[in-house]
């Protein structure tokens, strides 16, 4: 192939990679269009540092999950609580009553006790809504857990820093 050739050949290429580029812009842009509400798609956790949250799912007023613990650590006489957005982790720990499930001040409510969280080990949880939840519907919020640290002290931690529910 002459230089002259080659040269006409690498032209035309760069021609093509160019409305290539934006006919996919326009699909991307156009995608990203569809969803606005500024919430993921479906389900999702972002855990926190530490901990793994999996599998978030909000059907018929009840949302279920799995969450691990790698902090090294072993957590006795353990509760989970979700925690809606908008509202603060309670103050006093533990605040929840072990066992069984409830609501507690301002919508937070305390899955069953659990009893003890060795590092590593995976717990499949739920909460159930107090109120109807319709499909469709968007709730964020956190997952915390109160635990006792081997010395008998009282602790509570952020799971996750946020969890996104789409009721289906």
């Amino acid at each position: 192939m002459t230089k002259a050739a080659n040269k006409e050949v690498k032209s035309r290429n760069s021609k093509l990679l160019v409305p290539i580029f934006i006919i996919c812009l326009i699909v991307i842009v156009w995608i990203f269009s569809l969803h606005t509400d500024g919430a993921p798609l479906g389900s999702s956790c972002l855990s926190q540092s530490g901990f793994f949250c999996q599998n978030p799912a909000l059907h018929a007023n009840k949302f279920t999950f799995s969450v691990q613990q790698a902090t090294g650590a072993n957590f006795e006489n353990v509760s989970l609580l979700w925690v809606p957005q908008g509202q603060s982790a309670p103050s006093i720990v533990p605040s929840c009553n072990a066992p069984g499930s409830e609501t507690i001040n301002g919508g937070i409510s305390c899955a069953a006790f659990i009893g003890n969280w060795k590092t590593e080990a995976t717990i499949n949880s739920n909460f159930t809504f107090s109120a109807q939840v319709q499909e469709g519907s968007t709730y964020n919020g956190q997952i915390w857990v109160e635990y006792q640290n081997t010395t008998g002290a009282w602790h509570e931690v952020r799971v996750t820093n946020a969890v996104y529910l789409k009721a289906v």
